[in-house]
């Protein structure tokens, strides 16, 4: 996979995580550990693809 296209890769990834963490950030007022599981779910999800690219053999 080029540089190009890991980065548009990663930039689409972040998009989606921060619209995600935007709706645990509203749940928090009504469900605060289903908002946390959304919350760990976004970082894995943005992680786990750059660990893979990065760290890759």
């Amino acid at each position: 996979m080029s540089l190009a296209l890991a980065l548009i890769v990663l930039f689409a990834l972040t998009v989606i995580t921060i619209h995600t963490i935007s709706y645990a950030v509203w749940n928090w007022r009504n469900n605060k550990s289903g908002a946390l599981q959304v919350f760990l779910i976004c970082l894995v999800t943005i992680a786990l693809p750059t660990y893979v690219y990065f760290f890759r053999t």
